[in-house]
């Protein structure tokens, strides 16, 4: 049910609006003869749409439509007598839905009321909406503390969240309506464009990575469609990966310095987690411990030993990661002995995060199963 409060100091006028209203079902009407009356009901709430007179001793239509538009978007249809074109100007100038001249048949008059109160009703709920969507494509942009954007298939920017304006160092009123590709600058324009002209044509999620400013950008370019499949809008998720990448090429270089002094060592290494988990280990340890490479890796040390060991073992790597001093221990592999030298491999901040165990045959030890 719409709920109209209905304004007018003519009770006669307030009766008939009330009954043809209110006969068609779709509506519950209040009245009031003033606009201090109108504006002291509406402080109650729950009213959808106003349908005020503009002639009314006290405050009048417009007065009282500016009095509402003060602090509220409710829908306002205005009564107005012939020939007042000027009223009419200025109720819009003021932000009235409708207005409607009085006079002449009723039931036709009181039936484009009707119609004019459920537009204004449903424009309003469609504004509202509408409000509320975009509110909530904010606060998922701002979420990201990445550069999140919402962009037309041709680039407009529709939307950015607050990291987006920040690295364009220009406000949301400088940048949205303009093209995205203008605001990246034209070191990326051409594969960006090229990036969502791809998205946009198949319909598939893109993924690109380019160089700005010495920095590395990789940006997730997703299609979104509308209900008759194709792209309507585009939305655009780029996160700084310079030091991620930097990593990455850093992990991969010390994985292959380390394989090199494996091989290289003259002794039998064997690379593991603080826990004793095997990472790597070079040929000379593999013979040593009578296990192929590949069968070794991932395995605990302390597996490899008989049965009620493996505590010791423990104890062992939790002194060398907790000193960062090198212990040496005597232990049983597979029926033989060997000596192991546990040598922490702290990390920049000084964390032992790998620690090198290097084995040896104690001289005059038997090899092979007991």
């Amino acid at each position: 049910m719409i709920r109209v409060l209905c304004v007018d100091d003519e009770p006669t006028l307030l009766m008939l609006c009330r009954r043809f209203l209110e006969r068609t079902g779709e509506f519950t009407v209040e009245t009031t003869n003033s606009g201090e009356e109108a504006l002291a009901r509406l402080r109650e709430g729950e009213i959808d749409v106003v349908v005020s007179d503009y002639q009314m001793p006290g405050m009048n239509g417009i007065e009282l439509l500016s009095a509402i538009r003060r602090d509220s978007s409710i829908p306002f249809v205005l009564f107005t007598g012939r020939g007042r074109e000027e009223v009419v100007i200025d109720a819009l100038n003021r932000g009235v839905d409708f207005y409607l001249q009085k006079g002449g048949d009723p039931r036709p008059q009181f039936a484009e009321l009707a119609s004019k109160c459920r537009q204004a009703v449903a424009r309003r709920s469609a504004e509202r909406a509408v409000r509320k969507s975009q509110e909530m494509v904010r606060a998922l942009l701002d979420a990201s503390p990445e550069v999140a954007l919402l962009i037309e298939p041709d680039g407009r920017l529709l939307a950015a969240n607050r990291a987006a304006f920040a690295t364009w160092n220009a406000s949301e009123r400088e940048c949205v309506g303009r093209s995205v590709f203008d605001l990246m600058g034209v070191h990326v324009e051409v594969g960006r464009r090229s990036a969502v002209e791809e998205a946009v044509r198949t319909g598939r999620p893109v993924r690109y990575r380019d160089e700005r400013f010495g920095r590395t950008q990789d940006a997730l370019i997703t299609p979104i469609s509308g209900p008759d499949g194709s792209v309507e809008r585009v939305a655009v998720f780029s996160m700084d990966v310079t030091e991620q990448q930097t990593g990455e090429r850093a992990l991969r270089i010390a994985t292959a310095r380390a394989r090199a002094l494996l091989e290289v060592s003259p002794q039998a290494v064997v690379l593991t987690d603080p826990d004793g988990v095997i990472q790597d280990l070079n040929d000379r340890a593999a013979l040593l411990l009578g296990r192929r490479i590949d069968d070794l890796r991932g395995r605990r040390l302390g597996d490899l030993e008989p049965s009620g060991r493996e505590v010791f073992q423990e104890e062992a790597f939790e002194d060398v990661v907790t000193t960062g001093r090198p212990v040496r221990v005597r232990q049983a592999f597979d029926g033989q002995t060997l000596d192991c030298t546990l040598e922490p491999l702290p990390g920049d901040d000084g964390v032992v995060r790998e620690v090198a165990v290097i084995v040896t045959r104690p001289s005059g030890s038997r090899i092979g199963p007991t």
